[in-house]
């Protein structure tokens, strides 16, 4: 028996060979050939497969590489086959190092059969999406995501008809409107358009769409409202329009989509209460309605919602009082924002440990008192926003206990603290104790910071020398203290730094040698210490460098002219120093303005309209020459004329002199010009009546002379604009004109010709408004842009914004993974 069971085994074991080499069809020669041309398009890199997604699926990897002429195609790595006919069915590529342009005519396309095709998270070096994918007319599956594409979408998409998951999110799309014809693509189920440029309105094309489960919009130019035909979505389970511009209510309608797992409307113009039906539904597991204009109480039906994982309402209107202990329903959070609404949440009571699975909490602004005591259970706890409250005094001793091991992001800025001993948290990469009321000395870092801010404090003593030993660290403001002594020499000397703020402290003795070669520095603040001598020769390394602001010190040096070899600077601000040089029209002509400015935000006080007035968040558009106080001479270049944006000019307070150039009537945005205390001569330009924005005019204490021009508003302006110009005459000086002649133009002197030469100290006054034309970075493009009172509490919300997006781009890739099968 056991003989004839063998036998009967063997004779099928034959006839499986038999079958397969009969039926099993290998892989066609012109379908092999299409792949290995396809190939050679490429390089393969493993930096250009780097992104989340890659790193959680765990297959990134070079697949294409090993790809082998000689082999059937159908035993290769991402190639499917139709096994009864060898025609390729699907092409996997995604996160495979690929590197290099896609022609839109390509052997691709001749894989006619294909199914799915996965080309996510590689580099395309930015080609377009080709016509030719309408060949594809079996095509279930298209994913380009992550791919680098650009330019706009084929309509021919649109003949895809079989299609029922479409992902183009993260390239270079220039979409325009929403797609129409995604109305013909009616068995989509998993659609994904992520910021792919998308602008208007969101059409009424839904009706045709009910099959979708998975619809994601976000970080994209809509507007308008959500259309009601979102009601026929009903198995919908992932909806993303976050980061767009959308209006009006919240639909009351999105509470029928009873499969509803994840919405996300984030960043947006959404107002009025929120439907307390949204939060009735059963299978809701993460709700992001964040930065938008929703008021009213928080719907106690959200305190039902027991399988919530993620729940962000921050940055609204939402007010009452809240017990913190009903958030401990939610046995599974993991995310909870509540921060900057009108909301007061009492901590007090005791929390169970159900709740010690949340990674990121953030209770700040929430008129909190002091450190809730639940906080040392959260053993995972990740990030901690406290900022903005009133918690006084010391932080307690158990604290440190407070995700001692998982803390990485800690924001305990804008409070009353008075003392933090010591930081125990050895993995914490963010520490931002701006605005509190710290005292003593300055204390020992985890040696892997990238951002520290303890500004607008009481700290005295001079900067630890372990300092000088974070070698992560990239955002270092230590601004607006009582620190002193001198400037440790390694402190700017760490590759990743990008920003150094030490101003407004009483640090004395020479600036330290700066920047290594491959430095990042951008940002070197030391306004308003003690620093003398002159400015270190090692600036000119700092090749990224955008701001420097040494104003308020007594420094004493020429003008730097050698920081001309910097291309990035942007902000140069030298005020109140001792600066010095001869200045003179150089004779060379300017050829062109460079535009400096590239719309970043600085903190600054700025002389604006005759006076000192802080301004917070400055857009660096805010163009202001002011380089007062100092020891500059010579005449005031006629290229200035050619700054027609410029809003504030001031040369106050040095030795200049020879004519105020006409050109300045030229400046027709400018609202504020300050050329007092100097030694300017002749008469008051006629032309300068033609400035429209002028609102102060100081012309002080020079040696002009004439009659004071009375067209326009030059009326408005009151006698101290012009006292100490004994020769001056008319309205509002008291002393009368005999005569008043008018001169059209008035000639340059022979000291100050356009054909004079250079002053022997190297460079002219022209020379350093033309920039590079005498080697010189143009440092009158300067103004009080980044100098002085108070830490920008801004800067701060940037850094943890841009951490907030790699949160926010994590849960983005957690809904795309949860929202389609298998890529």
């Amino acid at each position: 028996m056991g003989r004839v069971t063998r036998s009967c085994q063997l004779f099928c074991l034959q006839l499986l060979l038999l079958y397969s080499q009969t039926y099993a069809k290998l892989c066609s020669h012109d379908q092999s050939s299409a792949l290995l041309q396809f190939k050679k398009l490429f390089s393969f890199d493993d930096k250009y497969s780097s992104d989340f997604n890659c790193e959680v699926l765990q297959q990134s990897y070079p697949k294409m590489k090993y790809w082998k002429e000689e082999t059937d195609c159908c035993s290769w790595d991402g190639v499917t086959c139709d096994t009864r006919t060898g025609h390729v069915t699907g092409l996997d590529l995604s996160c495979s190092w690929l590197h290099g342009n896609i022609p839109l005519n390509n052997s691709l396309f001749f894989l006619s059969h294909l199914t799915n095709l996965n080309l996510a998270y590689n580099d395309f070096n930015q080609s377009r999406i080709s016509l030719d994918f309408s060949q594809f007319p079996s095509l279930k599956l298209l994913n380009l995501s992550g791919g680098n594409f650009s330019g706009s979408i084929p309509p021919s998409l649109g003949n895809l008809t079989q299609l029922t998951h479409l992902d183009l999110s993260w390239n270079r799309l220039n979409m325009g409107l929403v797609p129409s014809f995604l109305s013909n693509v009616n068995q989509l189920r998993y659609l994904n358009l992520w910021d792919t440029n998308m602008i208007g309105t969101i059409p009424n094309i839904f009706a045709n769409l009910s099959q979708l489960s998975y619809l994601d919009f976000s970080l994209n130019y809509l507007n308008g409202t959500i259309p009601d035909t979102f009601a026929n979505l009903s198995l919908l389970f992932g909806l993303g329009l976050s980061d767009n511009q959308l209006s009006g209510p919240i639909p009351y309608y999105l509470s029928g989509l009873r499969n509803l797992k994840a919405i996300y409307l984030s960043v947006n113009s959404f107002h009025g209460t929120v439907p307390s039906s949204l939060f009735s539904l059963p299978s809701l597991q993460e709700i992001s309605l964040s930065n938008n204009q929703l008021k009213g109480s928080i719907p106690s039906s959200i305190f039902e919602l027991e399988n919530l994982t993620y729940l962000d309402l921050s940055s609204n209107n939402f007010s009452g009082e809240i017990e913190f202990s009903m958030f401990t329903k939610f046995k599974n959070i993991e995310f909870l924002d509540l921060s900057y609404n009108s909301l007061s949440v009492n901590t007090a009571l005791k929390v169970n440990s159900s709740f010690s699975k949340i990674y990121r909490l953030g209770l700040s602004a929430c008129n909190l008192s002091e450190f809730p005591y639940f906080l040392r259970l959260l053993h995972q706890l990740r990030d901690l926003f406290l900022s903005e409250n009133q918690i006084h005094g010391r932080v307690p001793n158990w604290m440190w206990d407070t995700g001692r091991d998982t803390l990485v992001y800690l924001n305990l800025s804008h409070n009353f603290l008075t003392a933090i001993e010591h930081i125990p948290w050895k993995n914490l990469r963010s520490l931002d104790l701006d605005s509190n009321c710290l005292q003593g000395s300055l204390t020992v870092l985890p040696p892997f910071m990238w951002f520290f801010s303890v500004s607008n404090n009481k700290l005295t003593g001079e900067i630890p020398s372990s300092f000088c030993n974070l070698s992560s660290v990239e955002y270092h403001d230590l601004s607006k203290n009582n620190l002193s002594g001198t400037i440790p020499k390694n402190l700017a000397s760490s590759n990743m730094l990008y920003v150094l703020d030490l101003r407004l402290n009483n640090f004395q003795g020479r600036i330290p040698q700066t920047c290594a070669n491959g430095s990042y520095l951008q940002v070197l603040n030391l306004n308003g210490n003690q620093l003398e001598g002159p400015l270190p020769p090692s600036l000119v390394n700092c090749t990224n460098l955008k701001v420097l602001d040494v104003g308020n010190n007594k420094i004493n040096d020429t003008f730097p002219h050698s920081l001309g070899n910097i291309p990035s600077l942007e902000v140069l601000i030298l005020r109140s120093n001792r600066f010095h040089a001869m200045v003179h029209n150089s004779g060379i002509g300017l050829e062109y303005i460079r535009k400096v400015y590239g719309g970043g935000y600085y903190s600054s006080v700025l002389t604006v309209k005759g006076s000192e007035r802080e301004m917070d968040r400055i857009q660096t558009t805010f163009m202001v020459i002011d380089l007062s106080n100092n020891y500059f001479q010579g005449g005031i270049p006629e290229v200035l004329g050619k700054l027609n944006s410029l809003k504030g000019l001031n040369f106050s307070h040095n030795n200049l002199s020879g004519p105020i150039p006409s050109s300045l009537g030229n400046l027709s945005a400018l609202e504020s010009l300050d050329l007092s205390s100097n030694k300017l001569a002749g008469e008051i330009p006629r032309k300068l009546t033609s400035l429209n924005f002028l609102q102060v005019l100081n012309l002080s204490y020079n040696q002009l002379e004439g009659a004071i021009p009375r067209e326009a508003h030059f009326d408005t302006f009151p006698n101290d604009s012009y006292i100490g110009n004994p020769r001056l005459c008319g309205f509002p000086l008291s002393n009368e004109c005999v005569s008043v002649i008018v001169i059209d133009k008035i000639p340059h002197s022979p000291s100050t010709t356009e054909d004079d030469s250079d002053s022997e100290n190297g460079c002219g006054w022209k020379s350093v408004l033309t920039g590079y034309a005498c080697g010189m970075v143009f440092g009158m493009f300067v103004g009080y842009v980044a100098i002085s009172t108070g830490k920008p509490r801004w800067l701060a919300k940037i850094a943890e914004a841009v951490y907030s997006r790699k949160v926010a781009r994590e849960q983005n890739n957690r809904r795309r993974r949860n929202g389609r099968t298998v890529f």
